[in-house]
């Protein structure tokens, strides 16, 4: 009898803290698995002080924006269906892209080293998925092709967080035919 009330308690406790991803929109989850991008995601970059953080500015087309002067990036997600997602990334340079989630098996992150200076030291590679480039000037939709990785990788604040994103992902938006 004296364990019923803590025993509801921490079921209550339980209860409140479930998988957050519940919440999460298609777009949403597409900006984490992809990007590592949520509200709070810090910019990894060398300029003085506190380094920029996203912050979602719009819900249609989902936006995030990160600003410190003198860097700005603009990360926008539109979904075209249930598995093809546009994304325009803004940062020196316009970005456009396509991805196309109805055959992706798996998603995970990955060290890299670019050679390209300020990238990010992580990448993330999207088995199966498709993707198709608007503008291409700078060959990441052969890159993407040839590894079926995307190179531009957040520091997530949880990536063992990734494995049950994809899940949510494929159980309740693009349930797609792997394979």
């Amino acid at each position: 009898m004296t364990y019923r009330l803590p025993l509801i308690l921490g079921l209550l406790v339980l209860a409140g803290c479930s998988d957050q991803s519940s919440k999460t929109s298609s777009e949403q989850a597409v900006a984490y698995m992809v990007f590592g991008l949520e509200e709070g995601t810090v910019v990894p970059v060398g300029l003085e002080g506190d380094p920029p953080t996203f912050h979602q500015t719009s819900t249609k087309p989902l936006t995030y924006v990160a600003e410190k002067q003198p860097a700005k990036i603009t990360i926008t997600i539109t979904q075209n269906d249930d598995c093809n997602y546009a994304i325009d990334f803004v940062a020196r340079e316009t970005m456009q892209f396509s991805l196309d989630f109805s055959k992706l098996s798996s998603v995970g992150i990955v060290e890299q080293d670019l050679g390209m200076g300020a990238a990010p030291k992580h990448g993330t590679t999207l088995a199966g998925a498709r993707m198709t480039c608007n503008n291409d000037e700078h060959s990441l939709c052969e890159m993407f092709q040839k590894t079926e990785s995307w190179p531009y990788r957040l520091e997530d604040k949880d990536p063992g967080r990734l494995p049950g994103m994809v899940t949510y992902f494929r159980t309740n938006f693009c349930k797609g035919q792997p394979g």
